[in-house]
This record gives C-alpha cells, structure tokens and sequence, in this order.
C-alpha cells in the first residue's frame, strides 16, 4: 500500500514508534502556555521564510500551527478562569537534602501523613468550646492543610510536573470544576 506523504500536517519524520507524533510530547511537556508560545514561534519562523525557501508548504504549515494554537485554545478556554498572577507566593516542593533519596512512594506517604494531621486538626476544631480555642484550632487547621499543598506540590514535582504544569493543571482543574454541574460550583461574579 502506498501512503501519501503530508509534510504538512503529518510528516513522516515526527512520528513515534506506536503513532505517536512528536507535536503531541511537546504539547505535554510544554503544557498550555508554553505550547501556545511555541506555536506562535513557528508560525513567525514559516512566515518569515516562505519566499526564501518552501513557498507555499512554509505558509501551510504556519497555517497548521495556528490551528494548533485554536484547537488548544479551545479545548483548554482557560479565559475565564482567574488564574493567580505568579507574584503570589505558591507551595514550594520540599526538595531539599533531606529529600534527595526520597522515592516518589516517600513523598506520596508524605500526603498521606499531612492529611492525617489535617483531619485531627479539623476535630480539634470540632471539638473547641471557647471563642479563642476557635481561633487556634483554625490556624492550626489551616498550617496544616497548608502542609498537605505542599506535600502534593514536593510529590508532583517529583514525578517531573514543575511550576508551570501544576500552573496549568490548576488552570484546567479550575475550568473543568466552572462549568461542571452548570457552572454552579464557583460564585459567579460575587454571586451564588
């Protein structure tokens, strides 16, 4: 059987063992930002060259990767989700010396142990009579379900996900839950 070549959409030399095409190991790796950009790079490189080298084919493939760039964006529309401005301080992995033998199992058994101390702290707070045990119990609570944030932050990142992909994660977690059950799980411009 004789295939015909597409140099533009699907050339040849990007495929993987198993179909895989190598645009979509870069989507992962790049996560939505970082693929956006990517894209954008190219579609400026094949404008730029078309008249000097490949004519036509350099202005579909900056064609491709615009479509590239919309399918994302579509797929992902993470427009109106209010994502944090990265000035805002996030959890930082624990990855220091005493975490450089840490397995991926260590680290998950850390969540695991900073979800315990979350839920005792949560009875603690059950459990308080006087208005300021109430407000001890509570910020004890709240350390710790700060700990459990970074336990699962120091566990992504040990399984290779960095800032940028939990960013994105967080971006698609926070669309996936506004539009989940007819978009009434987030308050809607200060209202229920």
């Amino acid at each position: 059987m004789n295939e015909k070549i597409d140099n533009v959409n699907h050339p040849n030399h990007y495929k993987m063992p198993g179909g895989i095409e190598v645009i979509d190991m870069i989507k992962n790796v790049l996560g939505y930002d970082g693929f956006l950009a990517y894209c954008r790079g190219n579609v400026i490189k094949y404008i730029c060259r078309y008249q000097r080298k490949n004519g036509r084919e350099d202005l579909e493939k900056a064609i491709v990767y615009t479509r590239f760039m919309l399918d994302m964006m579509q797929k992902y529309d993470c427009s109106k989700v209010k994502a944090a401005p990265r000035g805002i301080v996030l959890p930082h992995p624990c990855d220091g010396p005493l975490y450089e033998k840490w397995t991926d199992d260590d680290y998950l058994m850390k969540v695991v142990e900073e979800v315990n101390e979350m839920v005792e702290a949560h009875g603690d707070l059950k459990r308080a009579k006087s208005a300021d045990s109430i407000v001890d119990c509570k910020d004890h609570l709240f350390q710790e379900c700060t700990d459990v944030i970074t336990a699962v932050t120091g566990f992504m990142d040990k399984l290779g996900c960095d800032e940028d992909h939990r960013q994105m994660y967080q971006k698609l977690i926070n669309h996936s839950n506004s539009v989940r059950d007819g978009g009434k799980r987030f308050k809607q411009n200060g209202k229920e």
